[in-house]
């Protein structure tokens, strides 16, 4: 096929997908930049085929839509293709090293999840059979039929996840949180989050209960990820984007100067915590900090990931920028957790980071059918 064929056909997909209007006014380079970027994430191909696809997605932008809105429309629509990627999780083709940690750790697993319920308080509670409950509840059928098709995404290189009882349970957790929490449903990137989960407790109601206190506790909130628009995620990266902006302006600056001062390429670690692509020995080390420490943690580790490749980021073009950040998490220090324990964000990041996850508490719609212990 040659290149302008690839190019169209990219093109096509992406504006069929996001099913938007073609009259723009080219004039935010800021939009331009995260379309880009989207391009790059949504699809792999051909050099051609990214550019068509950044560039797709840019034109099918319309002057209506705020700044904010429009990349969250960008963010929601766009991660479906992107999470149908399933070359790029944790358990990587089968000759990686990302492949070969998580294989590791499966054969030698300890058992984290009761740790971390340790330091999230205990905010929710309930009853043992609450996942059996909110299971008799029918999903409508665009959800059910999102979890079918992403099930077998979910770490598709272990067989860990081809077990049927494996697999079914993460089936029940999912379906028993989107009828719980209506308000969320169910987005791509909880399945992998899910997937991780059951790893490390004993049923699937410690699973569920697990996952309400991330989306529920205050120190976590991560429901506002998954709310319609994802409107924690977009601050999260423009508050690592300012985060990275004040610590190294002159990494920032090639950033900017390259294509890639939009940080919302690092979308993916921040809707996964880090499930997406790092392996899984190193996920358990930087959830425990998680957990300890709420989301200044992460971000530590956000920026210590692009610190430790600026060298390599300030030699390198936008499509080779872009990789190097892409493949970080897959590839991180060999005393990542302890350099993102001991690393010290300044007050003003701190205040910065906890003000959006405070920000984002709003009531939860929790469903009534459940009552709490």
């Amino acid at each position: 096929m040659s290149s302008g064929s690839s190019s169209n056909s990219s093109e096509g997909k992406v504006k069929n997908f996001l099913d938007l209007d073609l009259d723009i006014q080219e004039d935010d380079s800021k939009l331009k930049t995260v379309a880009k970027v989207f391009g790059r994430l949504a699809f792999g191909g051909a050099k051609e085929g990214r550019k068509a696809a950044g560039e797709a997605i840019w034109y099918g932008l319309t002057s209506k839509h705020d700044k904010d809105s429009t990349i969250g429309m960008i963010v929601h629509k766009s991660h479906g293709i992107i999470f149908g990627d399933i070359d790029t999780q944790s358990g990587g083709s089968k000759d990686s090293e990302a492949w070969k940690r998580s294989s590791e750790y499966l054969e030698n697993l300890h058992p984290h999840g009761r740790y971390w319920k340790s330091y999230s308080s205990g905010v929710r509670t309930y009853s043992s059979d609450a996942v059996d409950i909110l299971c008799e509840i029918d999903l409508d059928e665009e959800t059910f039929e999102q979890i079918e098709k992403d099930l077998p995404r979910t770490f598709p290189s272990l067989a860990y996840f081809e077990d049927p009882d494996v697999v079914n349970s993460m089936r029940r957790v999912l379906t028993a949180t989107a009828n719980q929490l209506p308000d969320v449903g169910y987005v791509q990137g909880m399945n992998i989050i899910v997937g991780y989960i059951t790893l490390h407790v004993k049923t699937e109601t410690e699973a569920f209960e697990l996952l309400m206190e991330m989306m529920l506790h205050p120190k976590y909130n991560l429901r506002s990820l998954f709310l319609e628009g994802l409107p924690g995620l977009i601050e999260f990266c423009q508050a690592l984007e300012k985060i990275v902006k004040e610590t190294d302006s002159e990494l920032y600056s090639h950033m900017e100067s390259i294509g890639l001062g939009s940080f919302i390429f690092a979308y993916q670690w921040i809707l996964t915590l880090f499930t997406y692509s790092m392996p899984f020995d190193e996920i358990a080390k930087i959830w425990d900090l998680f957990f300890e420490h709420g989301w200044p943690a992460l971000f530590n580790a956000y920026v210590i990931l692009i610190l430790t490749n600026r060298n390599s980021i300030l030699q390198s073009d936008f499509e080779k920028a872009f990789e190097i950040v892409r493949d970080a998490p897959a590839n991180p220090p060999t005393d990542f957790a302890a350099q993102v324990a001991s690393y010290r964000l300044s007050r003003e990041h701190l205040g910065l980071i906890n003000g959006i996850v405070r920000n984002a508490e709003e009531p939860v719609n929790e469903s009534p059918i459940l009552d709490l212990d």
